[in-house]
């Protein structure tokens, strides 16, 4: 996984590819962490493997997009009901994760007290070289400060 990462992004100086590099290996095991725990649960049955193998390559909006074959709308969390996108003709795609590890690359830029979520959110988006403008449209609740001041 770190290896299809690297040839991807596009570094400034030497010191941030150390640092992505280091937030990619931190954030594969991390992953097979969180595999192990899964696969020692008594309820864990063969037919998961399938969902974890999709889990363990990165995800790319692009990527989704071209095998969905429609305009993707972010959103952070599933209070939109999905019969709105489909009769927008979107394809939802929920944006946060929750890891811990992604969050450092974002800590340079973001406020100290920001949420984690958030943090997570634009780490990852650091670490795939996304953005905003790969989806058609974003949906942002209001019931949280940080993500009302995201845009």
């Amino acid at each position: 996984m770190v290896e299809k990462m690297n040839d991807k992004l596009n570094f400034i100086d030497e010191r941030q590819k150390r640092r992505y590099e280091k937030v990619l290996q931190k954030t594969e095991e991390e992953y097979l962490q969180e595999i192990a725990i899964l696969k020692s649960r008594e309820d864990f049955l063969e037919e998961y493997e399938y969902f974890l193998q999709l889990l363990a390559s990165p995800f790319s909006a692009r990527k989704l997009q071209m095998r969905v074959e429609k305009p993707l709308a972010g959103l952070f969390c599933i209070q939109a009901p999905f019969e709105i996108f489909d009769a927008f003709d979107l394809h939802p795609v929920k944006l946060c994760g929750g890891s811990h590890t992604v969050q450092r690359l974002a800590a340079s830029y973001l406020p100290v007290l920001m949420c984690p979520m958030l943090k997570s959110f634009m780490g990852n988006f650091d670490l795939q070289q996304e953005s905003f403008a790969d989806y058609r449209a974003v949906i942002l609740p209001t019931t949280c400060d940080w993500v009302v001041k995201l845009p």
